[in-house]
């Protein structure tokens, strides 16, 4: 097995390298016509940049020649008989020649007269012979006489002072079609040509021409970087992707081009020489093809040999793992019966299609009281009572290949019915379709879960018991409450006469010397009769009347706190009180409030060495909170929800803010306000117990 091993990687790596050696064939060979064609392109650049220079050399010569004759610089009838004589006899190579003055205005044009006077003076090249007195060849532009043109321009001298230019303006397109149109490649390779400021002036596509690479090329990084070598005048071979010149569509191909500059005079252009790439390598396609039916069939050889030597091997192993399996299934098998004739919970293997029981543990023996050899000679229906043999019969059918868990009733062999919660699935059991169980015994369960009903209902009807007998005696209670109200009626009458009567007494005019001390007097008197007009107000309605006023919050509660801490003064209080906003609101209720909240603090801090009283005020838009914590005892949140929540009264534990008439108290006089209350609490942990007051009710101005 080992030398098959071997043998196959061998054979795997011989395949890879001759895969290896083709492919490095095949490239050396693509490279090599590669540089066959730039070789080619770049003698095709060579020699439209050297047909340029020879043109514009040939031009420039020539215009020299003619801008030494005095006749021409002197611009006289005779010069410009010459000029024109020239132009005639070279009107295919010269559109126009052009005498322009110092000044940059044209004194002279052939054969466009109509232009004479017209200052160009602007044109950037008229502006660069004006500014060098040198010869200067313009780039390729829209000249005024309405074409596409190249201008050679030549200084005119009057022995040593500059009197203008000559100029002759050549044909671009006669220059173009001459040296660069009829440059081609293969199939479809083609030049193009950009000037020394980027422009385009010679292109296959005819929507580039005038345009700016950068810009035309802009979504081409290989362009843009052929761009940039090309303005900075160098030459070279590149690689790029753009439009095929033949397809109308987007598709890009891949071009092999080589890249140089012409320079002649002043100025410079750049050639591009370009092929397609599927051009370039067409002579390798028959190459390719019998390289791909060499590798193909050596392929097929390959997979046809390992697919024996994997045949040989499958069969081989297969033969192993049916020997393993067949060893993994007995010992698998002795492991399963062990593990069945141990298990604590009863258990039993029947056949499926006559539901006959093929094996029981110890376990299922001693919780039913059968014998193996009892439980054995027994069909499965034999342990339900008459009322589910035919269901579970029916049940059986529907099981197979699910697992399934259910609860039935079993009869154990003294006769007992016991609940039960099975868990089953199909097993091949000795040959046999069979399906196992395993079952627990929940009787205990299902009685447990029944007491714990009755006890629900029981507490439920208790609890409405109580519901009813607190609703009435809430009943009582505002019937006594009535039957107060009217019997204090009469004597509050009475003493709010002798009010008024001690407040008339008052006003009398007495020595200045017992003035304060009576006003004092009145003061008390006056607070003493607006509680007995509120004591009236109930007696008759049942609802006091708030009485609001400018509250200093900090004064109230300071009050409070002075008067548990005298009747605390055995005890450590720590008081943590923040500065409290003023606001508008019945003073004596108010303090009625803190009395409860802060007394509730200390009695439930009692059992704690060191306690912690904390008062605070937080503003939000709407309305100032504020909250009493202690470090007390604390109560169970989740219990008093339960508790309370019986009772009709209480929607919700935002609701509940404690059990005692004082937090009822806050609660209605909070709520009298306008504002909510509520409670938050952990056992051992202390309480917190908050109060808000509406800030468009209590906002002071």
């Amino acid at each position: 097995m080992k030398f098959e091993k071997y043998f196959i990687l061998i054979f795997f790596a011989v395949l890879i390298v001759f895969g290896v050696v083709l492919y490095t064939i095949y490239a050396e060979i693509k490279d090599h016509l590669i540089q066959e064609v730039n070789a080619d392109q770049m003698i095709l650049a060579q020699q439209a940049a050297s047909g340029i220079n020879d043109y514009f050399g040939n031009v420039v010569n020539t215009i020299n020649f003619i801008a030494r004759f005095p006749d021409v610089v002197n611009l006289n009838e005779h010069g410009q008989q010459v000029l024109k004589n020239y132009q005639t006899l070279y009107a295919d190579e010269i559109v126009s020649v052009t005498r322009v003055n110092a000044q940059g205005k044209i004194v002279y044009t052939y054969p466009f007269t109509k232009l004479i006077g017209n200052d160009i003076s602007y044109q950037e090249h008229i502006r660069l012979i004006m500014k060098t007195h040198r010869l200067v060849v313009s780039d390729v532009f829209q000249a005024v006489q309405g074409y596409t043109t190249v201008a050679v321009h030549v200084p005119v001298f009057h022995g040593d002072k500059y009197e203008g230019t000559l100029a002759f303006l050549l044909p671009f397109d006669k220059i173009a079609q001459k040296y660069i149109r009829n440059i081609k490649v293969k199939e479809s390779g083609f030049a193009w040509v950009a000037s020394e400021k980027g422009i385009e002036i010679s292109s296959p596509f005819v929507d580039h021409i005038g345009q700016n690479v950068r810009s035309t090329y802009k979504d081409f990084p290989e362009m843009l970087a052929l761009a940039d070598s090309m303005l900075h005048k160098k030459s070279g071979t590149t690689i790029y992707y753009y439009k095929n010149i033949q397809n109308a569509s987007d598709e890009k191909t891949l071009y092999h081009a080589v890249f140089r500059p012409i320079e002649f005079g002043n100025t410079f252009w750049s050639i591009v020489v370009a092929t397609p790439e599927n051009e370039v390598i067409a002579s390798l396609s028959n190459f390719k093809t019998q390289l791909a039916l060499l590798t193909t069939a050596l392929f097929t050889i390959c997979v046809v040999y390992l697919y024996l030597i994997v045949r040989f091997r499958i069969v081989t192993e297969e033969q192993k793992k049916r020997d393993a399996v067949q060893k993994a299934l007995q010992e698998s098998e002795a492991h399963y019966r062990y593990l069945f004739e141990q298990n604590p919970v009863p258990m039993l293997i029947y056949a499926l299609n006559s539901l006959r029981i093929l094996a029981v543990n110890d376990a299922f023996s001693a919780h039913y009281g059968y014998s193996k050899e009892e439980a054995l000679a027994m069909v499965l229906t034999e342990l339900y009572p008459e009322a589910e043999k035919k269901k579970i019969t029916d049940h059986i059918k529907t099981l197979h290949g699910h697992v399934y868990v259910g609860e039935w009733h079993h009869i154990k062999k003294d006769g007992t019915l016991i609940v039960i919660e099975v868990h089953s699935h199909d097993l091949l059991f000795e040959g046999y379709h069979t399906r196992i169980a395993v079952i627990n015994d929940i009787t205990e369960r299902k009685q447990t879960e029944e007491e714990i009903r009755n006890l629900n209902a029981e507490l439920e009807q208790r609890v409405k018991q109580r519901t009813t007998q607190l609703e009435a005696a809430n009943k009582e209670l505002e019937a006594f409450s009535y039957s107060v109200s009217h019997d204090l009626r009469a004597p509050l009458r009475h003493t709010s006469g002798y009010v008024d009567l001690l407040m008339k007494k008052c006003k009398l005019e007495l020595s200045e010397k017992g003035q304060h001390y009576l006003e004092s007097i009145a003061d008390s008197v006056h607070q003493m009769g607006m509680l007995i007009d509120d004591l009236l107000q109930f007696s008759r309605t049942g609802r006091a009347e708030l009485r609001k006023s400018n509250s200093d919050m900090n004064i109230v509660v300071q009050e409070v706190v002075e008067s548990l801490q005298r009747e605390c003064r055995d005890r450590k209080i720590e008081w943590m009180i923040e500065k409290l906003p003023a606001v508008v609101c019945d003073e004596a209720m108010l303090k009625l409030v803190w009395m409860n909240l802060l007394s509730n603090a200390v009695k439930f801090t009692g059992k704690r060495e060191h306690a912690i009283i904390e008062v605070r005020a937080q503003e939000t838009a709407e309305e100032f909170i504020f909250s009493v914590q202690d470090n007390g005892v604390g109560f169970d949140m989740q219990y008093a929800k339960k508790l309370f929540g019986v009772f009709q009264r209480l929607h919700s534990m935002e609701e509940f803010e404690g059990t005692g008439i004082g937090l009822a108290n806050v609660r209605r006089i909070i709520s009298r306000h306008n504002g909510r209350t509520w409670a938050e609490a952990e056992l051992e942990k202390g309480a917190k117990f908050y109060f808000t007051l509406p800030k468009n009710v209590t906002e002071i101005s």
